[in-house]
Order: structure tokens, then sequence, then C-alpha cells
């Protein structure tokens, strides 16, 4: 049999239509849809997504979503963690649906996931065997970016520029294809002088983003930087000719950036010297004048809270450890069974013991300092034996080729078929589905 078909996400237009209660509803309905799919056996999964795609449309509705509307995501971290671990599994097949590799679509997607270092890894994968269909893609907004920047209005490229920028901070790939020839950085300049301060700012991102992606990566593209960077060299010093203190995209860069910095530190190799030199010699066009004020980043630091200790001389609770907390931290390591108890609490503690505030974190790889760098194995020898679950396989930090075994589901049980039945019915019925499986749960206890 086959599961059920998701609905696509509505828009913030309906949504706004819909009833609080209702839409609650709607939400479990998708979290518990997405969690039956990826229980499905490798081959059930396949087979699901052959005979008729719903999955790709609802995550790329989903992600779109997210990404427009700044407040939804708070709304919906149940369903974006799901819906994570079913982008994970959906890119990790051979075979990937073309439009999900849409630059729009994964631009939205680097952009709820600015963060999180295992989509990086995963992009990075997608793109060696699937490069051809991004860059297909992603050739349309290049040619209309540089047409607009060099139109007589180059501020209609801003909503492009906006929407494309979260996939060049996430892809190397993706900002080297962007710098790949001349015509697009060039644009970038030529359009600097004409444009507001705020497009300006967004322009030497781009170009910031192009130029020091060529030194990711284990064969950093010297060649590319090198010519780049001479490019930038000869048009500024006849800029400068002309007019001299001019504000200039390459003085911008130079000066407001850590381009110069990061050529320096990365660009170690002996065949790297050229690129050294000419960015060495680009340090001559800073301008006092052209530089921003620096902002004054606030970061967090022990806040001094008394801890009880455990015993055993970790200091890993503040308090009385309860009944819900055990269950709070059984829930965090079903999703993240690598985490020792103890780092958990730690981060229940800074997250005031909200369960989804501390999932998203981990999962963005946004932790403050002192819990980044804190022992993620760190136990609670206090809680260990008296914790017992049966975690759900999701998918670790591993590359994509060892990810066949990730999505197998096996050891999981199926749904029963009444339940399943249900499920399939449209989301109109979703009360309905509600209350069976409140009366299915009670049965069972």
């Amino acid at each position: 049999m086959s599961p059920p078909h998701f609905a696509p996400f509505p828009d913030a237009k309906v949504r706004k239509s819909i009833l609080p209660d209702e839409w609650q509803l709607y939400l479990e309905s998708w979290a518990s849809l997405a969690e039956l799919y990826l229980r499905l056996a490798d081959d059930q999964f396949t087979s699901a997504i052959q005979e008729k795609d719903t999955v790709t449309p609802f995550l790329i509705s989903f992600f779109h979503e997210l990404a427009s509307d700044e407040n939804l995501a708070s709304k919906v971290a149940s369903l974006r963690r799901r819906c994570f671990f079913l982008l994970h599994r959906l890119l990790s097949r051979d075979e990937i649906p073309d439009s999900i590799l849409s630059w729009s679509v994964l631009s939205d997607i680097c952009h709820v996931f600015p963060r999180s270092e295992q989509f990086r890894v995963l992009l990075q994968e997608v793109w060696k065997q699937n490069g051809a269909t991004i860059t297909k893609s992603l050739q349309t907004a290049k040619t209309s970016l540089i047409r607009n920047l060099e139109s007589k209005r180059p501020e209609e490229a801003e909503n492009t520029l906006n929407r494309i920028a979260p996939l060049l901070r996430a892809s190397s790939d993706a900002s080297i294809f962007m710098l790949t020839g001349s015509d697009f950085l060039d644009s970038l300049c030529s359009a600097y002088p004409q444009v507001p301060l705020s497009m300006q700012k967004k322009l030497v991102t781009i170009a910031y983003l192009g130029l020091t992606a060529a030194l990711d990566g284990p064969k950093p593209n010297h060649s590319l930087l090198s010519d780049h960077l001479y490019s930038l060299k000869s048009s500024e010093e006849q800029e400068q000719k002309k007019e001299p203190g001019k504000k200039t995209l390459v003085a911008d860069l130079v000066t407001n950036t850590p381009l110069l910095e990061k050529i320096r530190d990365k660009a170690t190799a002996p065949e790297a010297a050229r690129v050294r030199n000419t960015a060495a010699s680009l340090s001559t066009f800073r301008q006092s004048g052209v530089a921003r004020p620096k902002k004054l980043i606030r970061r967090k630091v022990n806040k001094g809270k008394e801890k009880v200790e455990d015993g055993y001389g970790h200091g890993a609770f503040s308090g009385d450890i309860h009944v819900h907390r055990i269950s709070m931290i059984s829930q965090i390591q079903d999703l993240f069974p690598d985490l020792g108890a103890g780092f958990i609490v730690k981060c229940l503690d800074e997250y005031n013991d909200d369960i989804e505030q501390v999932t998203a974190h981990l999962l963005e790889d946004a932790l403050p300092p002192y819990l980044a760098e804190a022992d993620r194995n760190e136990k609670l020898y206090v809680l260990d034996h008296l914790i017992t679950r049966q975690r759900l396989h999701f998918p670790d930090r591993r590359p994509l080729h060892h990810h066949s075994h990730f999505h197998r589901r096996d050891q999981f049980n199926t749904f029963p078929s009444a339940a399943m039945y249900l499920m399939m019915m449209n989301l109109t019925s979703l009360r309905l589905i509600h209350l069976v499986c409140i009366l299915v749960v009670a049965a069972k206890t």
C-alpha cells in the first residue's frame, strides 16, 4: 500500500484564514506524515516518490514559506526538524527531482538553515552528482543579474541578490560558478556607484563571497582568484587616476571586509604566490573615508548561575532533576543519540527547558560559544541508568556515500492499518483523524 500524499504548505494569505486549532491540527498531521515517510524502507520510499511525488512539492512550498516569513520558524519548529530529515533523505537518493535543484529552492533552504554544517556537507555532495542541473538553473539568475546590474536601473537586481545570497554563503561551488568569467564581477563594479549605500553593501558581500570561495576546498582555485584580483587591481588603478579618492567597490571591498587577511592566511601554498602578491598590492586602495563602523558583537558568557554538583564533580545540572526533565533529555537524545545527558542539561539551562529551541540550535550549529566548545559527550551519571529509549535512526554527519543505511526503518513498528487508511484521507478530515488517534492511544494505555 502506498503511503498517504502530502498537501502543499499554504502561503501566508491562506494561513491567515485558518483557525488556530485547525492550523495546529494541520501541523501535527504534516509532522506525522513526515515521520511516516522517514520510517519507510528504502525501496518503499523510492516507490512512493516514483509513483506520485508529493514530498518534493511539499518541501519546496514549506521551505519557501519559511524563507519568506521570519516569524514562522518558531511556530513550526517540530515540523521544520522533521522536514530537514526528510529533505536529507530525498537529497541522499541517486535520482533527485530537478525541481528541488532549482537555485531558488536551494537558496530558500539555505536561508532556513544558514548555519547548518550538516546541510553544507550534503549540498557539496549533491553538487558533485548534480552540478550540471544546478548550474543550468543558476545560469538564468546570473544572466538576469548581469543584465539588470548593467542597465540604467541596477537597483532592480536587488531582489534577486537578496534571494541568491543565502545559497552563495552556503555553497562555495555556487559562488565560484557566479564568478567564473569576468562578466558578473564587472557588472558588480559598474553598478556600485549608481546604487544606494544599502545595496552597495550587498554588492560588496556578493563579491567577497565569490572571491573567498576560490580559497575553499582541498583544491583552491588560485588561477581564478589570481585573474580576478589582477583585473580588480588594473581597473581600480585607472579609476583612481581619473578621480583620486573615488569610492568604488574595490575600495569598499578591501577596506570593509577581511578579504586581504583571509587570502594572506589561506593562500600559503607555493603556487599561490601570485595571489598573495596581488592581494597585498590591493591594500593601497584602502580608504579611511569608506570604512564603516564596526558592529558591537555581544557574546554570551558564563551567567554565574550556581550549580548543584552531581556527586561526580561534573557540575552538569542546577537544581533537582525531575521526571519531566528526564523526558526532555530522552526526547533530545532520540534525535541526537551521540549527545551526553550532561551536555543536554546545559543546553536546556541555556534555553529555559525549551526543547524546540534546543533542537533547532543543535541542528543549525548555532549554540553560544561556551556550549559550542563544551564536551558533547559529557555524562550525567545520576540519570543515565534511568533513561531507556528506542532511538529514531535519523541521519548523522557522515558523508553522503554512507547514507544508504541512514534511512532504514526495519526496526520500527509499522503504523496500524486502520491509522494508515485514516491518514490517506484529505486534510479536511483532520479533526476526525485527531479524535481517532486519541481513542487509539487511550485504548493502548
